[in-house]
């Protein structure tokens, strides 16, 4: 755990340190304010979003909810595993909220180091 946190926290600051030039470099020069507004507005919703998608899949999925006593049921866990299960669901949502991140920036054009 500690080293793939320190691996996501060491891949998470280059990512902060290239976006912004990264995109003064692709917008035109007199729509930047507005593209980095939007850049500015997009990470405040993030930040909103990410913590109440957790704690919904937390809250829905606990034991005592129905959708975790379904789940519960049908994948026929025990109780401690069943107390881990809205944890591990909320850790999956951010997966698939990075694979679809991924899917849409795909087609964003890569920089050469030649310039």
């Amino acid at each position: 755990m500690y080293f793939l946190g320190s691996a996501i926290g060491i891949l998470l600051g280059g990512l902060w340190t290239v976006s912004r030039p990264l995109l003064a470099e692709m917008v035109p020069k007199d729509e930047l304010g507005r593209f980095f507004g939007l850049y500015s507005l997009s990470g405040r919703a993030a930040a909103v979003v990410g913590p109440i998608v957790w704690g919904g899949i937390v809250y829905l999925f606990g034991p005592t909810r129905l959708l975790g006593r379904a789940a519960v049921e049908y994948l026929d866990l025990s109780e401690s595993d069943a107390v881990k299960l809205p944890y591990r669901l909320a850790v999956l949502s951010l997966i698939i909220m990075m694979a679809i991140g991924l899917f849409i920036f795909r087609k964003v054009p890569g920089q050469s180091i030649d310039g």
